[in-house]
């Protein structure tokens, strides 16, 4: 995985985060969060010819559906 910056909050994130990025915050590999995005479970637009992004408000609704689950 990559390093991706600490955030301290959701207001501190970008509207835009890729896959790996996305991986790094809900702490899985990037490729369980490709899965999630493969199966709809994640939200992302491609952009571009292998660019994925992820929105910041679909990141929340995923992470708080996982935490709700635990």
């Amino acid at each position: 995985m990559k390093k991706t910056p600490y955030y301290r909050d959701w207001d501190e994130m970008p509207v835009l985060l890729t896959i790996d990025q996305c991986a790094v915050i809900l702490q899985v590999a990037y490729q369980t969060a490709f899965r999630w995005v493969a199966n709809g479970a994640l939200p992302a637009t491609k952009i571009g010819s292998k660019n994925w992004f992820v929105t910041k408000k679909d990141l929340k609704e995923l992470f708080e559906r996982r935490t709700d689950n635990v």
